[in-house]
Order: structure tokens, then sequence, then C-alpha cells
């Protein structure tokens, strides 16, 4: 991987880890300081929820959960890490990117929290989606886009 391509999805990680940081801030303070529920469109709202599981609060009742789930976001961030160092591919770098800069702000989380912030909240008529934060947006569009580059362009790639 060139010496650009390192810079630039590093500071998109560290660009992803703040803004991350930034709006979970925001919304704990918000909160924190009497602030209620905001509802933002009739299917969106912004909440207030600490998630000591994983995804959907699975395994939230687990001893050491959260040590367990800080080790192994650790290692799985530490295995896309290297990932993204062996790939020469643009895209598949920026879906890690994306990736390794979600699973870190979501692990500072469980360091300074001992929890997952998670504050926004999508619901339409009886489905009701896990509340979630920006963080795993970050993770979710990254393996969107890792998935998008397996299928169309690696397919394309093999064919030619």
């Amino acid at each position: 991987m060139s010496s650009k391509k390192i810079i630039s999805s590093w500071l998109i990680i560290i660009i992803l880890v703040i803004l991350d940081q930034i709006t979970k801030i925001f919304f704990i303070n918000y909160f924190k300081n009497g602030g209620e529920n905001i509802n933002i469109l009739p299917f969106l709202d912004l909440i207030y929820v600490w998630n000591k599981g994983i995804s959907f609060g699975m395994f939230a009742q687990v001893k050491y959960s959260n040590y367990i789930f800080m080790a192994f976001a650790s290692i799985v961030t530490f295995f896309v890490v290297y990932l993204k160092y062996t790939s020469t591919k643009t895209l598949e770098i920026a879906a890690y990117s994306l990736i390794i800069g979600g699973a870190v702000g979501n692990l500072i989380d469980r360091i300074l929290y001992g929890a997952v912030f998670d504050f926004i909240y999508f619901h339409i008529i009886d489905f009701h989606w896990p509340a979630f934060n920006c963080a795993d947006s970050f993770i979710s569009i990254g393996v969107a886009l890792f998935v998008i580059n397996l299928i169309f362009y690696e397919k394309r790639r093999k064919v030619i």
C-alpha cells in the first residue's frame, strides 16, 4: 500500500473516531442534563441507551461480558488493520477504514464507560430496530462496501 493510501486511510479512521465520540459525548451530556427523547421523524428518535452486550444487546447478562467484548473487538480490529495493510484495492481499504473507525469508537466506550452508548432509534409501526450509534453505522457501511467489492469488483476481475 502506498504511503498516500496509508496516511489517508488513517486520517479517515481518526476523523470517524472523533465524529463518533463527539456525537456520543454531546448526547450523553444532553440526556444527563435532563434532555428528553428527540423525535426527528415519525420513524426516527434520538434516545438514551447503554448497551452492555453486543449487537442488539445480546449477551449483556454474561459475567465479565464487557472484558470479553473488549478483547474480542481488539483482536478483530487488529486483524482488520492487517487486512487493510495487505490490500491494494481502494474500495477495500475504505471499507476496512470504516470498520476500524467504528470498532475503535465502540471500544473507547467500553473502556471509558463499561458499555456502548447508543442513541439512534428507528421504528416503523410495529417494527423496532435496536438503538445504535455512529460507530455502528460506520461498521455497517464498511461491511456493505466490502461485500459490494467482493460481489461486483472481484467477480468482474476473475471473469476478465
